[in-house]
């Protein structure tokens, strides 16, 4: 009987340590920015950020926008675990602002979009983006969706789902490849299991829910990348640990309809270019938008 007790007591340690660092390490998954850190990083800049949250499907969608708001849009998505804040840099960027207007969603499951509560499907996740994208198409402006790691496999998705929405993308360290996915079950399946999910920080819990079934859903997109019609950029670096270079091939070889593919591989750069890098993506941006004969209001 006390061996018993011993273990119960330990295993109820265990949970009580694992719920604690928990709690420290929350505050820095979420990429979410406190006001006085909003002040920081954009007081210099002519715009004030925007914050906007609309209901999809009974569930708060947020996002952030910045800039003129006649300009052409950004729309700007996040890997995982993010929120908006991972795009701070870009945002700062004022060549960038003087040709797009930037939106960066809080994908759902993440920042102030339901943290914690993730949507596993892409599919199902680019429905509760697609209501962003209507509101500034519906002022007849162009939109260039920009994903970044497993937010470029949305961007992509979003393209398929809602042609109509997205006049150009970019991938920035973009994972779309079902074959280079890492199996990775052995410990997600466990992180799924009451009651450790919910011992794990809330960013941690979505980015484990939807990681668990991102190749089925990269797997569901192949026989449909063919519908990609938009010009497309490439971007990743030759350094990238998390997600392989390969990609970019894929991506190439899926890319047979789409009006012009530009690809830019950069050396010994990690996986982390909106932090490290942000003027390449400005700079694959502004190049797109003055393509004028690809990128046209639909």
């Amino acid at each position: 009987m006390n061996t018993f007790k011993n273990i119960a007591k330990k295993i109820l340690l265990g949970y009580l340590l694992l719920w604690c660092i928990a709690q420290l390490l929350s505050p820095y998954l979420t990429f979410d920015l406190s006001d006085s850190e909003i002040n920081d990083e954009f007081a210099h800049l002519p715009f004030r950020l925007q914050h906007h949250t609309i209901l999809v499907q009974n569930r708060p969608v947020h996002y952030v926008s910045i800039g003129n708001d006649s300009l052409p849009v950004a729309l700007l998505i996040h890997g995982s675990p993010g929120a908006w804040g991972a795009f701070v840099d870009v945002m700062q960027d004022t060549s960038l602002l003087k040709h797009f207007q930037l939106v960066v969603v809080d994908r759902i499951g993440f920042g102030q979009s339901d943290l914690g509560n993730a949507e596993a499907s892409i599919q199902k996740q680019v429905q509760f983006i697609a209501p962003v994208l209507h509101t500034y198409q519906a002022k007849g402006l162009p939109i260039v969706v920009v994903g970044h790691s497993l937010g470029a496999a949305v961007a992509v998705r979003t393209a398929i789902d809602y042609p109509a929405l997205v006049n150009g993308i970019v991938l920035v360290a973009g994972a779309v490849s079902p074959s280079l996915e890492s199996d990775e079950r052995w410990f997600r399946i466990p992180l799924q299991s009451i009651p450790i999910r919910y011992l794990v920080p809330s960013a941690l819990r979505a980015a484990n829910d939807e990681l668990l079934y991102l190749k089925k859903s990269l797997e569901e997109m192949l026989p449909l990348w063919r519908n990609i019609k938009q010009p497309v950029c490439l971007i990743h670096g030759t350094a990238d640990e998390l997600v392989p270079v390969a990609n970019v091939r894929f991506a190439q070889q899926q890319l047979t309809q789409a009006s012009s593919v530009t690809v830019h591989i950069l050396p010994n750069q990690s996986h982390f270019i909106p932090w490290e890098h942000p003027e390449v993506i400005s700079k694959a941006l502004i190049a797109m938008q003055q393509q004028s004969h690809y990128f046209r209001k639909k």
